[in-house]
Order: structure tokens, then C-alpha cells, then sequence
């Protein structure tokens, strides 16, 4: 299910449906801040405004729900695998969300989504933010 801290609580990753959710806040448009990308620069790092680097979380304006760099920074892991077969049979290849430093505008939306990253590997472009277990989630079997 995920794993416990010494608090006892319980993490996990999140599926692609709660990423997307938490990225978009309350909005349905492309972006949390609507649908035309050229806001992008306020909300998130990626190709044109990057430096090609990483930059520290909190720098850019977070969305409506407080969350930082959910457009763009880092890519970040989903606990969905993706569907590669018959083309990579047995590799578990993740989902990652969000886009990155060195991604396109267009990679950075709230749907946007890449299989390409082995789960196995380590990348400079992907991360991960987790969600906490509910008290409700923990009792189900």
C-alpha cells in the first residue's frame, strides 16, 4: 500500500487521476492557471525559462490549492504503470506527470503524460511527491 513512517502514517505515490487532480486545483483548462501556455513562466520551469537546471520548489506561483511546481521543474512518478507490451515485455515502465525543466510548454499541461522512463533507472528529470493515507483508505482491505 505504501510505505510507513515512525508517526505511523502511511505514504504512497499517486495514481494519475489524484496528480491530475491536484494539478489542475479548481480549474478545467489545460493549465491551472487556464488554457494559453504563454503563463507558464509564472507557475513552472521548463525549456524557455529553465536554464536547463533544476530549480528549488516554491520559486514560481503555486495553484489555487498552494502546490508548488506541479507544471514543469521536475517530471513526477505515478504509482500507474504503463502499458508497453507487446514492445517491452516485462519492463516496468512507470508514468510520470507534470513535465520538466527541459520539457515543451505543451509537455508541462495537467494532462500531459510520459511512459518513457524505466521504473528501474534513476533520472535527472523525474521526482516524485506523495500523497498520505487516509484514515479511510488504511481500513479498506
Amino acid at each position: 500500500m505504501g510505505a510507513i513512517n515512525a508517526a505511523g502514517n502511511i505514504y504512497r505515490l499517486p495514481t494519475e487521476a489524484e496528480w491530475e487532480y491536484a494539478c489542475r486545483a479548481t480549474s478545467a483548462d489545460s493549465f491551472c492557471f487556464g488554457q494559453n501556455e504563454s503563463g507558464l513562466g509564472e507557475y513552472g520551469w521548463f525549456l524557455k525559462n529553465s536554464g536547463n537546471k533544476i530549480h528549488p520548489v516554491g520559486q514560481k506561483t503555486p495553484n489555487t490549492w498552494g502546490l508548488y511546481d506541479m507544471h514543469g521543474n521536475i517530471a513526477e512518478w505515478c504509482s500507474d504503470l504503463a502499458q508497453r507490451e507487446p514492445y517491452a515485455p516485462g519492463k516496468p515502465y512507470g508514468v510520470t506527470k507534470g513535465g520538466s525543466y527541459s520539457s515543451l510548454a505543451s509537455g508541462c499541461r495537467a494532462a500531459s503524460r510520459s511512459e518513457d522512463f524505466l521504473q528501474s533507472h534513476r533520472y535527472v528529470v523525474v521526482g516524485f511527491r506523495v500523497v498520505l493515507v487516509s484514515p479511510d483508505e488504511k481500513a479498506e482491505p
